[in-house]
Parts: structure tokens; sequence; C-alpha cells
């Protein structure tokens, strides 16, 4: 799973996601294709390897990935039909807060046209708008 070895706390308040758009992470550092977030949201471990793997699947070994994105922040519950109190909630799930404008995924190294094809597969996974560019946008 994609999360933290450690963190400071054991359990964190949900906190808010800023609106604002993301000026450190907007740029293609790595690869020469990516995807990027549209919309500011929470993106689950699962999702993050849900993508992984449909790239993957489709590129096999031909690429480099690279992962833009940790999910270091956890959301607790309650099981169901418990009553109030008796404190937090155990951690359900890992996620990421992603702001726009965040490049999520980076890939270089094959057909330009299968990357394109696995990137378009990819964001059908996610739970937030994303677009691919390539080095040229």
């Amino acid at each position: 799973m994609l999360k933290p070895n450690k963190t400071k706390y054991t359990k964190i308040h949900k906190g808010r996601i800023s609106p604002l758009v993301e000026n450190k992470a907007n740029k293609l550092k790595f690869g020469h294709f990516g995807i990027q977030a549209l919309e500011c949201g929470r993106v689950d471990f699962y999702q993050i390897e849900a993508v992984r793997r449909v790239i993957i699947s489709i590129l096999k070994k031909r690429c480099k990935i690279w992962i833009r994105m940790l999910a270091d922040h956890q959301m607790t519950a309650k099981p169901a039909e418990t009553r109030m109190g008796k404190g937090k909630g155990a951690i359900n799930r890992w996620v990421c807060l992603v702001k726009s404008g965040k490049i999520l995924y980076e890939i270089s190294g094959a057909n330009n046209i299968l990357i394109k094809q696995a990137l378009i597969k990819a964001q059908a996974k996610f739970s937030i708008k994303t677009r691919v560019i390539g080095i040229n946008e």
C-alpha cells in the first residue's frame, strides 16, 4: 500500500482542501507525458494503485512511471450501528489531498501513442477530473 511508514500523530483532523491552484508540482519534471488534476479532492490509495496497474497492464515494462503523490492522510470511520461517543473511529483508509493543477503521474520511455492510450484509460479510475498532458503542452 502507498502509505507513510510513520506519522507524527496517530489520528488527524479531516481538514479542508484549499481551492487554490497548485504552484509547485504543476509541471512535468521527470517524464514526457502525465496526468494532471483539474479539480481539488481526495484520491484514495486504492485509486493510486488501480491507475498504476492499468498503466502497467498496457505498457508492460517498456516505460518508466513516476507517482508524484503519496496517500499521507488517514480517514477514520466508526463501525455501523455504533452508539454516539466513545472516541474517534479506527483508521479506515489513506488518502492524498490533491489541489487542482497537480501532476499525479508521469511516464516516459515507450511509444507516445501507447502512453496516451494508457493514460486515457487510467483517467477513468480517478474520483476527480483529470487531463493528459505532454511535454510540448
